[in-house]
C-alpha cells in the first residue's frame, strides 16, 4: 500500500490480510477459502480463470451507491490475500500452484530437426514455457553491419528473441521489438557467446531466432536451451552445451 510521510515522500508497505474490519472479514471469508482451493489447481490456465472470476466478483459484494474508495480497499485486501496464501504455502513446504513440491522440476521435452528447410532447429518445452529455435549459417559477408561510436564493425553472430502476445494468451499487436524483447535477447546472447567457436576457425555468419510459443516461466532461459540445441543441430561446433532448468 502507498502512504506519505510527514515530508510528503511516498513510501510503499506490504498489505497484510490481518484486517480488523469485521465488515471486510465477513464478506471475504468465503473468498479466502475459494482462493486457497484455487492455488491447488494443476493447470495454470485454470488457476488464472478461477481467479479472474473471483476478482470480478469483488465488486458484486458492494451496492451501487457505495463509494469507490471502499471498493478500492477491498481490491487491495483481495490482492494481499493472494500474496499471503502464496507465502504461507511456500514456508510450510506445501506444493506449488502446479502441484510440484520444492524439489521437482517441470517436465522437459526436446525435439530437434523439426524444420527440414532450416540448417538447424529445436523445440524446447519446459512446463508451460516453449521455444522454437531456428539456426542458419552463411558467408561472413552477410554478418550484421554495426554503426558504432568507434566506427563500422561487423557481428557474425545474430540472435533474435520474439515474444508474441499469443504466447501469454493476449490478443495484442505484433510490431517492432520492444525493450523487453531486446533485453531478453541480450541476456540469452551473453550465455551463448561464451561457447561460440572462434570466427577464424568457423568462418560463417550465424543467425539464430527464438520464437516463444507459450510462456509461464523464464522464456529467456528457454531461448538459451532451444537456440543452443538448434546451433548444434546445424553443425556449429559449440564448446559446451548450455541448458538451464
Amino acid at each position: 500500500m502507498r502512504h506519505k510521510t510527514k515530508r510528503g515522500k511516498e513510501i510503499y508497505t506490504r498489505a497484510t490480510t490481518n484486517n480488523n474490519n469485521p465488515f471486510v472479514a465477513k464478506r471475504f471469508a468465503k473468498r479466502e477459502r475459494k482462493r486457497r482451493r484455487g492455488h491447488q489447481q494443476r493447470a495454470t490456465y485454470e488457476f488464472f480463470f478461477i481467479f479472474s472470476i473471483e476478482e470480478e466478483g469483488v465488486c458484486a459484494f458492494f451496492d451501487e451507491d457505495e463509494d469507490e474508495e471502499k471498493i478500492d480497499k477491498a481490491k487491495i485486501y483481495f490482492k494481499s490475500l493472494e500474496s499471503s496464501i502464496v507465502r504461507t504455502r511456500l514456508l510450510q513446504g506445501l506444493p506449488r500452484i502446479d502441484g510440484r513440491d520444492l524439489d521437482t522440476v517441470r517436465p522437459i521435452t526436446i525435439e530437434t530437426g523439426l524444420l527440414k528447410q532450416a540448417h538447424g532447429s529445436a523445440l524446447f518445452t519446459r512446463g508451460e514455457t516453449q521455444s522454437i529455435g531456428v539456426a542458419t549459417i552463411d558467408s561472413l559477408k552477410l554478418s550484421q553491419l554495426l554503426d558504432t561510436l568507434h566506427g563500422d564493425a561487423k557481428d557474425p553472430f545474430m540472435l533474435h528473441y520474439n515474444f508474441p502476445p499469443y504466447s501469454v494468451g493476449e490478443a495484442g499487436m505484433i510490431g517492432s521489438p520492444k525493450r523487453r524483447e531486446i533485453g531478453h535477447g541480450k541476456l540469452a546472447r551473453r550465455a551463448l557467446e561464451a561457447v561460440l567457436p572462434d570466427p577464424q576457425e568457423f568462418e560463417y555468419a550465424i543467425r539464430v531466432v527464438s520464437e516463444i510459443t507459450e510462456s509461464n516461466g523464464s522464456s529467456s532461459m528457454a531461448t538459451v536451451c532451444g537456440t543452443s540445441m538448434s546451433l548444434m543441430d546445424a553443425g556449429v561446433p559449440l564448446e559446451l552445451s548450455i541448458i538451464h532448468i
